[in-house]
């Protein structure tokens, strides 16, 4: 196997991608179908995001713009405040930034996986299974830039990859996306670096870097199922898929 990171989306991908965004939306995605979530959305669109929720009522709007929901919005895109939501047998679309701009880049690949910190090991499991031979990870990044929380999140799932397959080759920023998470012990540390840990913080979702530190915790690996483009904007559909 071939294990090769971006820390930034640059592609064409002709594999399956790991798609990494680890605050919030790979977090937030995985928890929430843990919760009972039957299926999500993504969209970097607020119009294409309201669109949706007006073709069918049963839908959740989650979203933020600069950290905020927007107006008529059900709730914003913060995990420690919806870790005890009730959604089961609901639907969501979720506004956000990062994880829409990469899938410009990335969606195209066979394969798409949303991934963080917290599904880490069920994101490598679901790679592998679904690899011809190739692994991309790649970071979602922080307003366009490369940012530490993805990028230790891209060695935490390497590592398990590399696990899994001893004999693997490590291309791109793999290697350094590993010894970035060998120097942080507490992934808690490094997403309190991060820039985007940082921008959260200012924001008083603190709570949030909590949550999102917890490795391998959840069983979910959200795939890339369709993505719609008959709107004002292209919608990401994800299906989940579970690990033992």
């Amino acid at each position: 196997m071939q294990i090769h990171t971006d820390l930034a989306p640059a592609g064409p991908y002709d594999d399956v991608v790991v798609l990494i965004d680890v605050l919030r939306t790979g977090t937030l995605a995985p928890m929430l179908l843990d919760l009972g979530l039957t299926r999500f959305a993504l969209t970097g669109s607020v119009r294409r995001a309201r669109q949706e929720a007006e073709s069918d009522a049963a839908v959740l709007l989650m979203g933020e713009r600069g950290g905020f929901p927007p107006e008529r919005f059900n709730h914003g895109t913060s995990p420690a405040e919806l870790r005890h939501l009730d959604v089961a047998g609901r639907s969501a679309v979720i506004l956000t930034e990062n994880a829409p701009r990469a899938l410009a880049v990335a969606g195209a690949a066979p394969r798409v996986v949303l991934a963080s910190l917290l599904n880490a090991r069920a994101a490598a499991e679901t790679a592998s299974r679904l690899s011809r031979g190739k692994v991309y990870l790649v970071c979602s990044g922080f307003g366009g830039e490369p940012d530490l929380d993805d990028a230790l999140a891209a060695g935490l799932i390497a590592g398990l990859l590399r696990d899994a397959s001893p004999g693997a080759t490590l291309t791109g920023a793999t290697t350094f996306a590993v010894a970035m998470m060998r120097s942080y012990p507490d992934p808690i540390e490094a997403l309190w670096h991060s820039a985007v840990g940082n921008f959260l913080r200012a924001l008083g979702s603190d709570q949030d870097l909590g949550l999102a530190g917890a490795a391998s915790v959840s069983p979910t690996a959200p795939v890339l199922a369709e993505v719609d483009v008959a709107g004002v904007a292209p919608l990401y559909r994800f299906a989940r898929t579970e690990t033992a």
